[in-house]
């Protein structure tokens, strides 16, 4: 017999076979117990209402469950459908290199090539009306992207003195000083969920590389993620996925298989997994459903 409250095993006489004798003893050993027995009906009794109450329980559960799930649907925000899409024109002079749209799809900036001129262009979707950010220049845009809130545009762009290396700037999208964040930038940024860092590629003609690079907003904490082999010319961009687990990035394999492989990166240890493979080129990749698929 234990006592609980103490922690004390004890031994007890074995009496009679008289089960009076038996009770007597553990009451005596155990003074503050009282061994009863309930009647058998009311134990059948109390057993058939904790197995309503159990399965009241579980059918109150699902039902919620069922609730929920059901609140999700119809409140859900619906994806992006081709069959729903609707395609309209933006510009019309056929002089557009690269664009880009702000997080609220009221604007589109944009690059306009004239002859060995390019120069930076801001559009209200609403309005229709233009706004010039930068001048014609003997310069060249490949890529741009608005900072998740919308208050910078980053692109990237060569310079008239070093053509030979493009340099990642920003500036207030509504125009204003550009900043020059980085040197030796190829691709157009993709910003992480939070906004606090982006990731972009500098190719390496020499070396037939291409590395996958992640920085803070601001350009700070400039650092590699993966190096990938991939044609330096072929600069479609990094995308950040939405939960924040990789990076799609395509790029262009060289040698006796030309393709194109569109990689997805860890994020945990930068191991790369190839998606899917084309001989013909790959875009850059959108993330769509919440991670769950490209476009």
């Amino acid at each position: 017999v234990a006592n609980g409250s103490e922690g004390i095993i004890s031994s007890l006489p074995i009496p009679s076979d008289n089960s009076h004798e038996l009770r007597d003893a553990v009451e005596t050993a155990i003074p503050e117990t009282k061994l009863t027995s309930a009647p058998r009906g009311q134990l059948r009794s109390s057993l058939i209402i904790e197995k309503k109450f159990l399965f009241l329980a579980l059918a109150l559960l699902i039902l919620a469950a069922i609730a929920l799930v059901t609140r999700r649907e119809l409140t859900r925000t619906p994806g992006f459908q081709l069959q729903n899409m609707q395609i309209s024109p933006v510009t019309d002079n056929g002089k557009v290199r690269y664009m880009a749209i702000s997080p609220d799809a009221q604007n589109v900036a944009y690059a306009l090539r004239e002859g060995l001129d390019q120069s930076l262009w801001l559009r209200n979707l609403q309005s229709g009306r233009e706004m010039q950010l930068l001048a014609p220049d003997i310069v060249n845009f490949s890529g741009m992207e608005f900072s998740p809130d919308g208050s910078f545009l980053y692109f990237v762009r060569s310079e008239k003195e070093n053509p030979v290396f493009s340099y990642l700037c920003r500036m207030p999208s509504g125009g204003g000083t550009v900043e020059q964040l980085i040197r030796d930038a190829d691709s157009p940024v993709s910003f992480s969920p939070d906004g606090q860092q982006f990731v972009y590629t500098r190719g390496y003609p020499p070396r037939v590389i291409t590395e996958v690079r992640i920085a803070n907003a601001d350009g700070t904490s400039d650092h590699l993620l993966a190096v990938m082999p991939g044609h330096q010319v072929y600069e479609a961009g990094p995308t950040w996925s939405p939960d924040n687990h990789a990076i799609a990035v395509p790029l262009h394999l060289i040698g006796n298989h030309s393709r194109f492989v569109l990689y997805a990166i860890s994020l945990s240890d930068s191991r790369p997994v190839e998606i899917y493979s084309s001989v013909g080129a790959i875009g850059r990749p959108l993330w769509v459903r919440n991670g769950k698929e490209f476009l």
